[in-house]
């Protein structure tokens, strides 16, 4: 992924004037702006903008899920190609297809009749092929009346759900995050996963004025500034927001709330962003590539927009089966990711808690699609919601794991049908997750197509069952359930559902929960268990389900919960059940085994913390940045950072902000304000700039006293101990105005249009 310049900007009204008073008021160099509809007055902001070196991007000119003009009545394709080429370089694009994700993720009223004068529903699709491709082929309709009959790209979605790749597979060009409705510890990894994958520039509007909260009071405007600094710390390409910092106004208890230009709350927000830009100046990212190890992966044909709505691929009128499943509610199990184990519960393990944080802070939400060496970026990758597997997938997967990957599945993530229904539907009093075994009478199955060798087993091939109430689209596995070339097992039947729990025999390189096979299982739920058989003498059975107690070895590999393949020079594991990571009796289990993957995946570089703080861990030349975030409102936290399994003395970061540390052979060096920047590191001298007088603390994770010159003067680091030293306010060679005192200081502006492009 090419590594571009980090931009930061804002929201601005129309017009020259518009561009004039962002400069004053000091808030970065992008606009999201809507020229004037003259062509004359149009060209001349452009050309302002480029002279000025400010990039533009520019909002939608058609209305969504319409082909009634929006914007530029009086500017045709020519014109407006004319007025875009002005710009250069600094012209990015403009949106098109904006929200399309909401005909997924918005309230199904919405699109219905298209009642808020948005999107159409989509057609009623026979199954999950059928719902990707109507998705792709209404998407593909917009982009393209877009360059052929409006004017040449770019073009820019914004979105608030995980559907990037479709998106992207429709035409769009670059990608564009509405932060904020959905959880952006769960919409960031799936951008920046898409973006790896697809190789696209990609960024951050912030709808902090929509969706901020209910009030723009205390809270709203810490959240406001967190929402900048995880923008940054998640390696965002571009950061702007959206609206509530020119002038807002919303509906209150007391009526309606107007907030003009020129009040307190709104040039407070101005100030954060402000602040937040001079931070950019002085402490330029290294990169905008993050290190992840860990990927979830967004499967083939999954079409849940992770937020807000309960339908699949919203299909609203295509049938229950359609609704929220449990391949869908997989999704929430992200969490597990972000948050940390109950510290009561004797399934942590370990003398340091990384519950909360995955390895080095961040984890991606990678397509399936993505191409193999893309997918090799990372050491361990998970599927949790939907998938439908095929040929193409299944060998990328063998070759990944072949490569040195680790890979954990479930069945369901095995399944070529691509009907919904069965496949997909919630465990219940009177349902089956894996669709395998229901049959026309309460407790009878077709012996020729669902019963196996043993009494109370069922054909993998099908695993279905026939008669009035038959399963026509349950779970087929591929290759008829011979899974040998990555799993080194074949599956020969399913059980009947069943409560159980889970035991590990204790042989896996997983650190999962042991305390020998004679004791309570733990981790207990209803389960549809497969049977199978090894065919590898490289697989091994890590785990049993089983509900009894004096369990044996033989009892515990009759119903294996893990088996794990050694295949090439890395692992392949499985999870040999019918029930979807996010089924209610699976979920338990689930959930230990992506905490003990996160565990096993953890790099040279942790970070000790409750998981109110995210981090990322960046490279530069010679050494890494480590961004700590602090989301407590209120409260100070404390944070440890490890090299190589070795715990530097505790930093503390204040309510609603972001440290800065620095790590260079065992050395951790932690200055007081974020604004310091490193411009060189040869041997043991540093260079720092910054912001003003400053205390800077450098802890030392090594057995050896350490010596270390910063700006010219030397301490001596002792050997596991940490020093102090003070730095004077350096510029280097930034401008000087960055460090004026009045830098802050908003110049007084008479703004009467406030109206932002969205």
């Amino acid at each position: 992924m090419s590594n571009r310049k980090l931009l930061v900007g804002a929201s601005i009204p129309t017009g020259l004037k518009a561009v004039k008073d962002f400069e004053a008021m000091k808030l970065g160099e992008i606009v999201l702006m809507t020229l004037p509809d003259d062509a004359a007055q149009a060209a001349e902001v452009m050309r302002y903008c480029r002279e000025r070196g400010i990039y533009v991007m520019l909002g939608e000119i058609v209305h969504r899920g319409g082909d009634e003009r929006w914007r530029y009545f009086n500017m045709g394709k020519d014109e407006l190609n004319k007025v875009f080429a002005e710009a250069g370089d600094y012209y990015l694009g403009r949106y098109t297809i904006g929200e399309a994700g909401g005909i997924m993720y918005w309230p199904k009223e919405y699109t219905i009749k298209r009642a808020v004068k948005n999107y159409m529903n989509l057609p009623p699709a026979k199954d999950v092929v059928d719902a990707k491709q109507k998705y792709i082929d209404y998407l593909k309709g917009y982009i393209d009346r877009e360059e052929r009959d409006i004017a040449n790209g770019p073009l820019l979605n914004v979105d608030s759900s995980m559907l990037f790749k479709y998106q992207a597979e429709a035409g769009i060009d670059y990608l564009t995050l509405e932060m904020f409705p959905g959880s952006p510890l769960r919409m960031f990894p799936a951008i920046r996963g898409c973006a790896r994958a697809m190789d696209k520039y990609w960024g951050v509007h912030i709808a902090i004025g929509c969706y901020g909260g209910f009030a723009i009071d205390g809270l709203w405007m810490k959240r406001w500034r967190q929402s900048l600094y995880l923008s940054y710390l998640v390696g965002c390409e571009f950061i702007f927001p959206e609206s509530g910092y020119y002038a807002f106004g919303y509906q209150s208890r007391e009526g309606a709330k107007k907030f003009p230009f020129d009040c307190k709350e709104m040039k407070d927000a101005r100030a954060e962003l402000r602040e937040f830009v001079r931070f950019h100046k002085i402490h330029p990212r290294p990169s905008n590539n993050p290190r992840v190890k860990m990927a979830v992966i967004f499967g083939q044909y999954d079409g849940c927009p992770g937020l807000w709505n309960k339908y699949a691929w919203g299909q609203y009128e295509s049938g229950n089966q359609w609704k929220d499943s449990d391949a869908e509610r997989s999704w929430e199990m992200t969490d597990v990711l972000t948050t940390r184990e109950n510290p009561y519960s004797e399934l942590q393990l370990g003398e340091n808690s990384f519950s909360g944080n995955p390895p080095y802070g961040q984890y991606d939400i990678l397509p399936a699609e993505a191409p193999l060496e893309v997918m090799q970026q990372y050491s361990d990758i998970v599927f949790l919601g939907y998938n439908l597997m095929d040929s193409p997938l299944y060998a990328k997967l063998v070759a990944y794991v072949k490569a040195g990957g680790n890979l954990l599945m479930w069945l369901p993530h095995c399944n070529v049908n691509p009907a919904r229904s069965a496949a997909c539907r919630s465990a219940g009093s009177d349902q089956r997750d894996s669709a395998a075994c229901r049959s026309a009478g309460s407790n009878q199955r077709d012996s020729a197509a669902c019963r196996s060798a043993g009494s109370n087993q069922r054909d993998s091939a099908a695993c279905r069952s026939a008669g009035s109430d038959q399963r026509d689209s349950g779970i087929q596995l591929f290759n008829n359930g011979d899974l040998s070339e990555l799993f080194g097992v074949k599956i020969t039947g399913c059980l009947e559902p069943n409560v159980v729990g889970v035991k590990s025999l204790g042989n896996g390189v997983l650190p999962i929960a042991y305390r020998g096979i004679s004791r309570d299982p733990v981790m207990i739920g209803d389960i549809t268990c497969a049977t199978v058989e090894l065919t590898s003498k490289e697989a091994i059975i890590t785990a049993g389900f089983t509900g009894v107690h004096g369990a044996t070895v033989e009892l515990l590999e009759a119903t294996p919960a893990l088996i794990e393949h050694s295949l090439g020079k890395g692992k392949a594991r499985l999870v040999p059940a019918f029930d979807y990571p996010g089924a209610p009796g699976m979920r338990l289990w689930a959930e230990h085994l992506l905490r003990n993957i996160s565990l096993a995946a953890q790099g040279d570089i942790r970070l000790l913390s409750s998981d109110s703080v995210r981090y990322a861990v960046y490279d530069a030349a010679g050494y890494s940045v480590l961004y700590a975030l602090n989301t407590e409102f209120d409260v100070t936290q404390s944070v440890k950072v490890m090299v190589d399994g070795i715990a530097a003395e505790e930093a503390t970061i204040p309510a609603s902000s972001m440290g800065v540390l620095f790590i260079h052979e065992g050395l951790v060096i932690h200055p007081d304000l974020k604004e310091t920047a490193v411009t060189a590191w040869n041997g043991g001298a540093c260079t720092l700039v910054s912001l003003a007088d400053q205390k800077v603390t450098i802890a030392n994770t090594t057995a050896v006293e350490v010596p270390l010159t910063l700006n010219g003067a030397t301490v001596v680091v002792p050997a596991n101990g940490t020093a102090t030293i003070a730095c004077a306010e350096a510029h280097g060679d930034l401008p000087n105005d960055l460090f004026t005192k009045d830098y802050m200081v908003e110049p007084p502006l008479v703004v009467t249009d406030t109206r932002l492009p969205y």
